[in-house]
């Protein structure tokens, strides 16, 4: 997904979705569930993403499966973000931070502490995103280039929240030079890119010629879910 087409990607995550039933394997079923979601969701086919997260999370619940279970409220809160229930995204998204805390799961904690303190500030609590944010566990892999993206990018929400454009804007701009390196995701970069060219202006990512060859490559290999993103956001804050 990250290097490719988001609809080749959820076409193999469908066909993973056929083996797992087929063999009558509950966990590999829900893991493609899982898959399968975190794509409709990079797709903007929302409903179907909601349907594809809730049959992984209830089989998880199931098996008493914590690690996946962490992940797959946390791709459900995303996508309740995306559409707008942010109640609903706050509630998947705390119940996904405590799991990934309790496990010190590298790998999971700083993406879902960065997605709950979006929420908490686009609902309008700042201090509490930050509280997030500062929490030892949160940091447990800030270092790496997908943690630190997200990282910095809630951190740039929380600063819009608080009308701190310059900080905002300097954090976009660093979350482009952590992903803007030799065999970095072209289509991580041009997310990265679109968000802070979108939020800031051209002039902070190298002018209109990066932002539309950003836009092309999000357009070519249909993340939409990534050229959405500044809309909400902005649309929120106003």
């Amino acid at each position: 997904s990250p290097v490719g087409d988001e609809e080749e990607a959820l076409a193999i995550g469908l066909e993973a979705l056929v083996v797992g039933e087929e063999a009558g394997q509950p966990f590999t079923a829900a893991v493609a569930h899982g898959t399968v979601a975190a794509s409709l969701r990079r797709l903007m086919r929302l409903d179907e993403a909601l349907d594809h997260a809730g049959s992984a999370i209830r089989t998880f619940r199931e098996l008493g499966a914590r690690w996946e279970l962490a992940g797959a409220l946390g791709d459900r809160g995303a996508a309740y973000r995306v559409a707008g229930r942010l109640e609903e995204a706050e509630t998947d998204l705390r119940e996904a931070f405590v799991l990934c805390r309790d496990l010190q799961e590298r790998a999971l904690v700083p993406w879902t502490a960065a997605e709950l303190a979006r929420i908490l500030a686009m609902r309008g609590g700042p201090s509490a995103a930050r509280s997030i944010l500062s929490e030892p566990s949160t940091k447990l892999a800030e270092g790496e280039p997908g943690s630190a993206t997200a990282l910095l990018t809630a951190e740039c929400v929380v600063a819009m929240a608080e009308d701190d454009r310059a900080t905002a804007r300097a954090k976009a701009r660093s979350a482009i030079e952590v992903e803007g390196g030799p065999g970095a995701p072209p289509n991580v970069h041009a997310g990265q890119v679109w968000w802070a060219g979108m939020l800031f202006g051209a002039d902070d990512v190298g002018g209109p010629e990066a932002l539309d060859e950003a836009r092309a490559t999000l357009e070519r290999h249909h993340w939409a879910q990534a050229l959405r993103e500044p809309d909400l956001v902005a649309d929120l804050l106003a």
